[in-house]
């Protein structure tokens, strides 16, 4: 059978099941076998060659094989692995919606439309934009910061800003956040109200966000695995252009208490997008095995590029340590690793072809579980259509002020 070369790589007993995607293998076109090649012609049903910021990450196949369908009791223990969970086709019934994401980006491209546009914006009672401008936090890449007026700003002052999502020049992507308070500093506030306001200001303000916080199907999902009602808060608008995405990183944060960040739901719109997306403890064990790899003599061109002489002898304290493995992973950018995970094919076809990859196309969503800094889903993103694309992110938190006591 010219798929067996193919069948044996998804049969892997050590290949992650993306749960909830078609499984999504990397090739060579001018390296690879006859053989395996042939299977990827014959059980393709997509295929992209990822470009992030001017990096050339290789070719990808997505494999003609039927999901997994959604199951609850599956479900919860990726969770609580901090493992992904893709919910296919989910949110089919919203994607009309994104057509008012794309006339928004094109708007938007002009900064100088946010505060017009977030005027005519039907805010919640008592909120209104001021119409004074913010500082940005990240010049470079902010575009535009605006805040919010209304009765408890003493309690954080509610903002949105425009940002670029690189500095990369040939990368058009933006995004569109509203938070509150300090930024980084006050992400996982356990100041529920004023979480609760950005969340209602999210809906007011970003397309399809108050259609996905009404689906009764989400909320029965969510509410199983946060053992509570879920309240969807944190939201940012992503518009990822061809050549754009994101460099690898976590959306969890220092504190872990029990109205912490419990995750991250981002629901595709329109165009598609390819993740990598696994536990920070798997992506540890991909970086051990490629290191480890590369110390038997695989892999020579990729040593002597990232590693040249004996420039892997610092990360080996690093990779000895479980505690110190993850904190360097989970540091911006990845850390020392920062090379190796994000910039080449290398890596990107490791970690395909050891299951944690998944395309997601228009209605289909990706739940991202976070449990602490140590404990919690790390991905990377890049656009693989030719065309804007538009999604919602949005942190999942308990909407309650204690947890339930552990069951």
């Amino acid at each position: 059978m010219p798929e067996d070369l193919l069948q044996e790589l998804l049969d892997d007993p050590d290949r992650d099941t993306f749960y909830g995607a078609a499984p999504v293998v990397s090739y060579d076109p001018h390296q690879d076998e006859t053989e395996f090649l042939a299977g990827i012609n014959d059980r393709s049903q997509r295929r992209a060659r990822l470009i992030r910021r001017g990096n050339d990450h290789g070719h990808y196949a997505v494999i003609h094989e039927e999901a997994a369908r959604y199951d609850a009791k599956f479900a919860l223990k990726r969770w609580r692995s901090a493992r992904p969970i893709v919910l296919r086709g989910h949110f089919d019934d919203y994607t009309e919606l994104a057509g008012e994401g794309d006339a928004l980006y094109d708007r938007l491209r002009n900064q100088e439309e946010l505060l017009p546009w977030a005027r005519d914006a039907a805010l919640p009672d008592g909120v209104s934009v001021s119409d004074l401008d913010q500082p940005l936090d990240d010049p470079e890449r902010d575009l535009r910061k605006l805040c919010f007026d209304d009765p408890d700003a003493a309690e954080g002052l509610a903002w949105m800003k425009l940002t670029r999502l690189s500095n990369h020049p040939e990368d058009d992507s933006l995004r569109l956040r509203v938070g509150f308070g300090r930024e980084r500093h006050d992400d996982a506030s356990p100041l529920l109200e004023r979480q609760r306001l950005i969340s209602r200001l999210g809906r007011a303000l970003l397309p399809g966000m108050a259609e996905v916080c009404d689906d009764d199907g989400l909320a029965a999902q969510l509410k199983r695995l946060l053992r509570g009602e879920a309240l969807l808060s944190q939201p940012i608008a992503y518009w990822n252009r061809p050549g754009g995405g994101a460099l690898f990183h976590h959306d969890a944060f220092g504190e872990n208490s029990p109205n912490g960040q419990r995750g991250v739901l981002y629901a595709q719109l329109s165009g598609e997008t390819l993740w990598l997306a696994l536990s920070i403890n798997d992506l540890a064990a991909r970086v051990r095995e490629i290191i480890e790899a590369m110390t038997l003599g695989e892999l020579p061109e990729l040593r002597e590029h990232l590693y040249p002489e004996d420039g892997m002898q610092p990360l080996l304290p690093i990779l000895a340590d479980d505690e110190l493995l993850r904190r360097e992973l989970g540091s911006p950018g990845c850390g020392l690793f920062a090379s190796l995970v994000n910039n080449g094919p290398a890596f990107t076809a490791w970690l395909a072809d050891s299951g944690h990859a998944c395309v997601l196309g228009p209605g289909d969503g990706i739940l991202l579980p976070n449990h602490g800094v140590h404990h919690t889903c790390m991905h990377s993103v890049f656009c693989v259509s030719d065309h804007t694309t538009y999604a919602l992110s949005m942190a999942i938190r308990l909407d309650e002020h204690s947890a339930p006591a552990d069951s």
